[in-house]
């Protein structure tokens, strides 16, 4: 009787922190890594103009992941639910390389996207006197990561 009280116990600690830790990731950004920098006093205006343009950008590239991950995740939804109620194998297989080809394609649709507005944005931060790179964010899109390239400042 006690070990079934015990596991009982168990069971329900872990159905009440599960359901507690959604109500907590509500305040979290879509993406964490996001770099975001504050415009500080003793800044030139035209290193603050920068830091400005810098953030839009990377705004911008949020908004991007933000829309390719919501397509991403009906993709998958799609998939799996079709995969689900398919019971031949061969239509399986179709299924399967069909969401391959329309996942990879909205990843690479993306990074490209990405990749044009970061090239831009860094042109503008350095030609306004910004050291800047690029660095990857590592992002979930249905059931993969992929890594999209936000700019982050070095020095000015």
């Amino acid at each position: 009787m006690f070990k079934k009280s015990m596991t009982m116990f168990i069971l329900m600690f872990v159905m009440i922190l599960s359901m507690a830790t959604g109500g907590f990731a509500e305040d979290l950004t879509v993406v964490e890594e996001m770099p975001y920098y504050e415009v500080e006093t003793g800044m030139s205006e035209e290193i603050q103009v920068a830091i400005a343009d810098v953030n839009r950008v990377n705004a911008q590239i949020e908004a991007e992941i933000t829309a390719a991950q919501a397509a991403a995740a009906t993709l998958y939804a799609n998939y799996q639910s079709n995969l689900a109620a398919e019971e031949n194998a061969a239509a399986k297989a179709q299924l399967t390389a069909q969401y391959e080809t329309e996942i990879t394609s909205l990843i690479s649709q993306l990074q490209l996207t990405a990749q044009q507005i970061t090239l831009a944005g860094i042109e503008r931060s350095n030609a306004a006197g910004i050291q800047s790179e690029i660095a990857f964010v590592d992002t979930l899109f249905g059931d993969r990561n992929a890594k999209i390239d936000p700019i982050i400042v070095v020095g000015w």
